[in-house]
């Protein structure tokens, strides 16, 4: 992340990082809580680590890592991924049938494990853009459970997700067809979310379906490659960092 980028988030979030002064110690500043709790997202060391870089206790490093990241997402939730609308879920499915050439696809569905066993539930659209992310969940949970229990599983059962009226697929005069997410074989089937036929003895049409299907599902694949590499290139960056005569400090070789 450039300077300039860092001080522009800074900017949003220091009256939510701001904190009072005492008359026994002075606060962590909004500055060093945001720098710790991107130092922590970007290169996923553990607290005790931190402890050593930051000089500041394990559980305090807790609660403003978890205090930070909720007030990311307050803030900056309506700003870089706004709740979609009618008119973009429109767009959306346009971009998918152009690029995959699969109608009426609102999105690409993943379900992503991670090492701490938390499930990261995210919808992609054409562009390889997150438009809807659940986490929370644990690694334990099948992914069919963690979708129907995710917000967006509940919108959709309850038909409070606000998404387009089905139409005819292109070229055809067929009953109209409802707009869907494209999944995995480990999601359920429902009118609003569309996995691959099972099996190895397919039909050509299932076939060419699965492949059509598959060329949408890519686009979710992708956006979690580009995610992973980013975050591995800032984590280089700080590595490098802490290794050059700016970022050294004395006695950091003796604590590893």
């Amino acid at each position: 992340m450039s300077i300039t980028s860092f001080d522009e988030l800074l900017t949003i979030l220091k009256p939510g990082l701001s904190r009072a002064h005492s008359l026994m110690r002075d606060p962590i500043s909004p500055d060093e809580r945001l720098c710790l709790t991107l130092r922590f997202l970007a290169t996923g060391q553990s607290f005790s680590s931190l402890y050593f870089q930051f000089l500041i206790g394990w559980t305090t490093i807790g609660r403003i890592v978890h205090e930070t990241c909720l007030l990311i997402w307050s803030e900056l939730q309506r700003i870089v991924m706004p709740s979609p609308d009618e008119n973009t879920w429109l767009e959306i499915a346009e971009d998918f049938y152009k690029k995959t050439n699969f109608p009426n696809c609102l999105g690409a569905y993943f379900n992503y494990k991670k090492y701490f066993s938390v499930v990261l539930l995210a919808v992609v659209d054409a562009n390889y853009c997150f438009t809807i992310i659940d986490v929370g969940a644990y690694g334990s949970t099948g992914d069919a459970s963690a979708f129907r229990n995710s917000a967006l599983g509940r919108q959709l059962s309850e038909g409070t997700r606000h998404l387009p009226l089905p139409k005819p697929l292109p070229g055809t005069a067929a009953p109209p067809m409802p707009y869907v997410f494209v999944g995995d074989e480990a999601f359920g089937l429902t009118e609003n979310v569309m996995r691959p036929y099972p099996g190895s003895q397919r039909s050509v049409p299932k076939r060419l379906f699965n492949y059509r299907l598959s060329r949408a599902r890519c686009m979710v694949e992708c956006a979690f490659g580009i995610l992973s590499n980013k975050w591995l290139r800032d984590g280089e960056q700080f590595a490098n960092y802490f290794m050059s005569p700016d970022g050294a400090v004395p006695w950091q070789l003796s604590r590893i």
